[in-house]
């Protein structure tokens, strides 16, 4: 998602298979299933399950958006091995109306020149024409799709004796045509402005609240400290794992390795 869609190392890019993170409900053991449906569940494990759910939703909707922002990306399959409609086609409903909301008439959302970027629809898969199983109704009164969005999209269950998966062909027939030199500079200055604009929305932000979000460096050395101390057995003897920060913020142990078993002779 840090990628730069802008540099020329990416100019050329015109497809693109978009298989992002998800719940793995078409494959996964159907006790996950009975807890997602808040059957056999306890109300607690429903609501992580529901909580995670809407995390890749997130998600996927992010990975979709910056899949469709490449300058001559005119095709994006979206595929999932996921059941459940929040990371289906939700998901498509979502991306649909964002794309439908760039393209108002009001013109302050996009230049004039660069409408043809969000000019996206859902098509059928030529290969899946004669395939038994559409696209649902979405469940969220917030995401929806017509009857004829529906039938684009394909679902698999796991009773059509397959793994249970979901696919969008998304097109964009606006953009057969390569990005002129000057739409290039229009969506990097278009994206040079939102940049400058979330940066002011963040300098604007009360000091109470800058304050609540920063660590301060005493908390910063307690996690550190803490995270140091966590260790492990390895070959019976109590090794300390060596953490160092990631980029991003996060924690990676830098002792483990992956381990085969040895084979018999």
């Amino acid at each position: 998602l840090s990628i730069d869609v802008l540099d020329i190392q990416y100019r050329n890019v015109e497809f693109v298979l978009l298989d992002p993170s998800c719940s793995g409900s078409g494959i996964s053991d159907r006790f996950i299933e009975r807890n997602l449906d808040g059957t056999d569940a306890n109300e607690d494990t429903t609501r992580k399950m529901n909580t995670r759910l809407q995390q890749l939703q997130s998600f996927q909707i992010k990975a979709t958006k910056k899949a469709m922002s490449f300058p001559n990306v005119h095709t994006v399959v979206y595929s999932t091995c996921s059941i459940h409609q929040e990371e289906d086609e939700c998901v498509v409903s979502h991306i649909l109306n964002w794309c439908k909301e760039q393209t108002a008439d009001d013109g302050t959302n996009c230049h004039q020149d660069l409408k043809m970027m969000y000019d996206w629809e859902v098509k059928v898969p030529p290969r899946f024409l004669s395939w038994h199983r559409r696209g649902y109704s979405p469940i969220d009164n917030n995401h929806q799709l017509s009857a004829e969005q529906q039938n684009c999209l394909i679902r698999c269950l796991p009773e059509d004796g397959m793994i249970g998966f979901f696919v969008a062909l998304y097109v964009n027939s606006s953009k057969k045509e390569r990005c002129t030199d000057e739409q290039i500079v229009l969506l990097r200055n278009q994206k040079n402005e939102t940049i400058t604009s979330n940066d002011q929305s963040m300098q604007s932000e009360s000091p109470v609240v800058r304050s609540a979000t920063k660590k301060t460096p005493d908390a910063t050395r307690k996690e550190t400290h803490t995270i140091n101390k966590v260790s492990s057995k390895v070959s019976g003897e109590k090794k300390s794992k060596s953490i160092e920060p990631h980029s991003n913020g996060a924690f990676l142990c830098n002792m483990w390795k992956p381990r085969g078993m040895k084979r018999k002779r």
